[in-house]
């Protein structure tokens, strides 16, 4: 994958099976899920973009897409 292409990746962290595959999203999608802890009511944790980990109790929806700068945010040089 090149940096310019306009998609992103769905990637499941330690997935416990081989079937858990990464997905090329276009940069366009937004992707909804929920969350949910089939084996207990404990919390679930996400992580983005490796910015952060987020703690969210089982049954949360989480709804995400690409950030998109507007021009006067950009910077020359940065995007």
């Amino acid at each position: 994958m090149t940096p310019n292409l306009p998609v992103f990746i769905l990637i499941p962290i330690s997935p416990h099976t081989l079937t858990q595959k990464p997905m090329i999203l276009p940069s366009k999608s937004s992707i909804s899920f929920i969350a949910k802890n089939k084996y207990s009511n404990r919390k679930i944790m996400v992580s983005i973009d490796r910015q952060g980990n987020y703690t969210l109790p089982s049954g949360a929806k989480i709804k995400f897409s690409i950030y998109k700068k507007s021009n006067s945010q950009r910077k020359k040089g940065h995007f």
